[in-house]
């Protein structure tokens, strides 16, 4: 696992998250690596006032990660699951209605997030 400069991972754009995407998809890196980056990112971009894509970004890849820090034994089933999930969202990219039901199924079907209805997840 890499150790990163976070003024070197704060991007100002939805473009650099999605070419971190691509390069999990591609499978020529560390989808864990990568994936923290995605999460940082995200964590700096979270406000309300901003765009909504962040929170569920930061929230899914806040728990894959944790996935392989929690649970170093499962690192193959997390980092497949990071290459899943970025193919996936890869597949949806830019269309909001797909992308929401992207985050739908990745934060409260796989991953079981309470919904915010209070009905929780799987």
């Amino acid at each position: 696992m890499e150790d990163h400069d976070d003024t070197a991972m704060v991007q100002d754009s939805r473009a650099d998250v999605l070419a971190l995407l691509r390069r999990i998809a591609a499978g020529n890196n560390q989808p864990y690596d990568l994936g923290r980056r995605i999460w940082q990112l995200s964590m700096v971009k979270v406000d309300p006032a901003g765009n909504w894509v962040y929170h569920p970004l930061w929230l899914l890849w806040g728990a894959l990660t944790d996935w392989v820090e929690v649970k170093p034994a499962e690192t193959a089933q997390a980092e497949d699951a990071m290459v899943e999930a970025a193919k996936g969202f890869l597949r949806v990219a830019g269309q909001e209605t797909l992308e929401r039901a992207f985050f739908d199924h990745w934060l409260y079907e796989r991953l079981g997030y309470e919904r915010p209805d209070g009905s929780g997840g799987t």
